[in-house]
């Protein structure tokens, strides 16, 4: 779901942050919380990541950093309006843990990469 995000922001750690990989422990590793991310784990918070990057929030969900939050319609009737938040908002959390694992996957190929690389050699 987030593969293009995750292989562009994995992209720019590298050039900003070779092996930034290593230094990620994914049974900590949560999307949601801004110390937990990926940049907050190298960076030490989210938004000083982003300083560290030179990027603007509103960028960070390209490179696979933040996902954007959903809007949900506005319907005139108060309960459907709330029913249709309560889903936009599942929906969300279900989007954090997708990015989550996306960068998970990365980071389990990069490992594997390293393994094979050095029982090649």
């Amino acid at each position: 779901m987030f593969e293009v995000e995750v292989a562009r922001g994995a992209a720019l750690l590298d050039h900003k942050n070779p092996g930034w990989w290593r230094a990620i422990n994914i049974g900590f590793l949560d999307m949601e919380k801004c110390t937990r991310c990926i940049l907050g784990q190298l960076y030490g918070q989210y938004q000083h990541g982003l300083n560290q990057l030179e990027m603007w929030e509103s960028n960070a969900a390209r490179h696979g950093f933040y996902v954007m939050p959903p809007l949900p319609s506005s319907l005139p009737y108060e309960e459907e309006h709330m029913r249709n938040w309560v889903q936009a908002n599942l929906e969300w959390a279900r989007q954090w843990q997708a990015l989550g694992d996306a960068w998970v996957t990365e980071i389990e190929r990069r490992y594997k990469e390293e393994a094979a690389s050095v029982s090649r050699d």
